[in-house]
């Protein structure tokens, strides 16, 4: 299975890995621990590649994968699993990013995510930085499910949780409030101590440039509406903080007014993407 993906790695690409780790998240929910355990070491082989000068020229690599969503597929993969209650799971995928070469064999297991970091000659953080697009989303969709997982995500990647969670809301907050997710969004503020339309005035610019690229007009709805009511529940007895939105002004036109720039200038950066799928949304 290793040799499969890392092949498609080198040749074919997230299309065709997609499927596989799909299957993989699947069989992790499913199976027993023993089962786990062993998945986790082949899930922490597959993310073994090395794109062109990533090492010195004297460093010699084997097995290597030129595509980096593979990767990033991997350590997703590796970092959900840390939020499981199993304490031999959770140590399998945390130990995945950092090798320890004077623990005993047994202990291999362990070594995922943190042995991906040494074999790549990086900290664990920087490791997942270019993939946190793919990682930050699935973490904070399940601070409600499992609370756990960030605080032992961010303990791999030495940062504090409330900074992880700042850092990374313009890739998360779109989406949260796209799916209209009430209790991700007070899980969120809970951690920040803040409030969710202060976080939505933000980033609003995100948000709403996100909203209007939904694949369908009632979900861009719905969602608008989801942003109204936000805003409708701050101002019902004061002005928010950072806006001119007020009591008798909160609709869909005042709100888009107070970021349309930044917004359409978001609109045209995503029309330029490189990703046909991506561009093609606007």
């Amino acid at each position: 299975m290793s040799a499969l993906v890392r092949n498609y790695g080198q040749h074919e690409g997230f299309s065709h890995t997609r499927p596989i780790f799909d299957r993989l998240y699947e069989c992790f929910e499913m199976s027993k621990n023993p089962v786990r355990e062993t998945l986790l070491i082949a899930v922490g082989s597959m993310g073994r590649w090395v794109p062109p000068n990533f090492f010195p020229a004297k460093t010699q690599v084997v097995n290597r994968t030129s595509n980096p969503d593979v990767l990033g597929q991997v350590l997703c993969l590796l970092i959900a699993q840390l939020g499981r209650q199993n304490p031999v799971i959770k140590g399998a995928a945390c130990m995945n990013v950092r090798v320890f070469s004077h623990l005993i064999s047994s202990w291999l297991r362990f070594q995922q995510i943190l042995s991906l970091a040494k074999y790549f000659q990086k900290a664990p953080y920087s490791l997942i930085l270019p993939y946190l697009d793919q990682i930050a989303p699935f973490i904070i969709k399940r601070l409600p499910s499992q609370p756990d997982l960030l605080g032992e995500a961010c303990r791999v990647m030495s940062i504090a949780p409330a900074d992880f969670i700042v850092i990374t809301l313009p890739r998360t907050l779109p989406s949260v409030f796209a799916e209209c997710d009430r209790r991700v969004l007070d899980s969120m503020t809970q951690e920040l101590s803040t409030k969710a339309s202060s976080l939505f005035i933000k980033h609003s610019h995100n948000i709403l440039a996100y909203i209007f690229r939904l694949p369908d007009q009632s979900s861009a709805t719905k969602a608008l509406n989801f942003v109204i009511q936000v805003l409708t529940e701050a101002t019902s007895s004061s002005v928010d903080v950072q806006t001119s939105i007020t009591n008798s002004s909160i609709d869909i036109l005042s709100v888009v007014k107070s970021c349309l720039v930044p917004m359409l200038a978001e609109l045209v950066v995503v029309m330029g993407d490189e990703r046909a799928e991506v561009a093609e949304q606007v």
